[in-house]
């Protein structure tokens, strides 16, 4: 009689495979299961649904919680399947992208999952000046000879007319329409610079900024009384306190480098008496120039 052979090798491969096989199957439907109680929980359920919304600022209403909405909710195709509703959707990170109105220099917010809160916080920008702009009205055959500065041909008739005035702030940015200024009550520059500017415009290059800040305070510190200052030409970059009205010296200032050192010559010049000098000029660095009457 022939003895039978069993391969109890193979067997148990063949039951090995059938084992994996549904231990596939279970781990595949364990985690569509999984998943799917997720995305219930992530869009249906109201665990993550924002129950309120407050902005720190009562000068500002509900069009920007509109405006937030529609641009967190409008970031990508999954953003916009969860809803602008969604807490998990608002991400501070993306705010640098967002395009805020003028008067707005900041917006952060906080997010209480506990809750399903976000409270809004709004930094606006802060008046330092008012910036007023003549803009150049000329005959038909105008052209302007340097669109980089801005300036206007030397060589053509040009006309200014004072076109609109606006706030500023410490950055240089035109955030508010600012109403006529006489005296010198407000920081102010007349800008016959020729540029048509406008609200979200900046004054001035980032580098020139800061010096004409520090021009206003030591313009304070000198107990001058002067507050109101003029841009002729930017492509010179240098600004000018000129109003022979007063008894008052004409003075120019550099906007390229740093003004601190003209205080301590305006204190010097003021006990020659500032009446007697014609103007100072301040256009060099460290040096101070100055004609008598």
């Amino acid at each position: 009689m022939t003895p039978t052979y069993i391969n109890f090798n193979k067997k148990y491969k063949r039951e090995d495979r059938k084992f994996l096989k549904y231990k596939i199957i279970a781990g595949v439907a364990s985690f569509l299961i999984l998943f799917g109680g997720v995305l219930y929980i992530v869009v249906y359920s109201s665990m993550f649904h924002i129950t309120h919304i407050s902005i720190d600022n009562a000068q500002l209403d509900a069009s920007l919680i509109s405006n937030l909405k529609d641009f967190f909710g409008n970031q990508s195709r999954i953003t916009k399947f969860l809803g602008a509703d969604n807490i998990l959707v608002w991400n501070a990170n993306k705010l640098t992208k967002l395009e805020k109105s003028p008067e707005i220099a900041e917006i952060n917010f906080k997010k209480d999952y506990i809750e399903r809160t976000i409270n809004i916080s709004v930094k606006l920008r802060e008046k330092f000046g008012v910036w007023c702009s003549f803009q150049a009205q000329t005959s038909a055959d105008y052209t302007q000879n340097d669109t980089d500065n801005n300036s206007i041909s030397e060589n053509q008739p040009v006309n200014l007319r004072e076109s609109a005035c606006w706030w500023f702030d410490k950055n240089g940015a035109l955030f508010a329409v600012a109403p006529e200024i006489e005296g010198n009550a407000i920081n102010k520059v007349d800008d016959f610079s020729g540029r048509n500017l406008k609200l979200g415009d900046f004054i001035l290059n980032e580098n020139l900024t800061p010096n004409l800040i520090e021009i206003f305070s030591i313009l304070e510190r000198s107990g001058l009384g002067i507050r109101a200052l003029e841009l002729e030409n930017l492509a010179f970059q240098e600004i000018v306190f000129d109003q022979p009205q007063t008894s008052l010296p004409k003075i120019y200032f550099s906007l390229r480098f740093n003004p601190g050192f003209t205080l301590a010559a305006i204190n010097d010049l003021k006990k020659t008496g500032l009446q007697k000098i014609d103007y100072i000029d301040f256009r060099v660095e460290n040096r101070a120039y100055f004609k008598p009457k």
